[in-house]
C-alpha cells in the first residue's frame, strides 16, 4: 500500500482530503464548512451513506465528520495528547451536538496512526460520554486505503 505525506498538508489540505474521502462513502450530498470555527464539525452529511461502514448495511441519519491533522509523521492515536487533550476539547462539542439533535453519527479522521486499543477507547468515550448511536476513527491507515 502506498504511504502518503499527510503531515506535510496544511490543516485546510487534510480538511479537503477528508471531505473528498466522504464524497466517496457517503455521497454528493457532503456538506463541508469554510475555515474558522466549526463548533465541532469539518462536514456534515444527512441519509443513508453510500457504502458506510459497508454497502450491505450502509448507515443513515445525521453525521457529523471532524478532521484533525498532526504535523508529525509519527504521531499516534494512543499518545496522552490525542486521548485526553482532544478527546477533552472534542467530546462536549459533539454532546451539544447530539443534545441539540445535528447529529447521531460522529466520525473523527486523523493523519495519526491508528492502534486497536485507541479505537476502543475513542469509541467508548465518544459513545457513552457524548451519547451518539455510533462514533468511528479514522486513522491514516483508512485514509490511505481509501486513496
Amino acid at each position: 500500500m502506498p504511504r502518503y505525506a499527510l503531515n506535510d498538508l496544511s490543516e485546510a489540505e487534510f480538511e479537503d482530503l477528508v471531505t473528498s474521502i466522504c464524497r466517496e462513502i457517503f455521497g454528493i450530498a457532503i456538506t463541508s464548512f469554510a475555515s474558522g470555527p466549526d463548533g465541532g464539525r469539518d462536514a456534515f452529511f444527512e441519509g443513508t451513506a453510500e457504502c458506510f461502514p459497508s454497502k450491505a448495511e450502509p448507515a443513515k441519519g445525521k453525521f457529523v465528520i471532524q478532521a484533525k491533522h498532526a504535523q508529525s509523521p509519527v504521531a499516534s492515536c494512543s499518545e496522552s495528547a490525542f486521548k485526553k487533550t482532544l478527546l477533552n476539547k472534542e467530546i462536549p462539542r459533539v454532546k451539544r451536538l447530539f443534545d441539540e439533535d445535528r447529529l447521531t453519527h460522529y466520525i473523527l479522521f486523523t493523519n495519526r496512526k491508528k492502534t486497536g486499543g485507541a479505537d476502543e477507547h475513542f469509541v467508548d468515550r465518544i459513545n457513552s460520554e457524548a451519547g451518539v448511536q455510533n462514533a468511528w476513527l479514522r486513522g491514516i491507515e483508512d485514509i490511505e486505503r481509501e486513496l
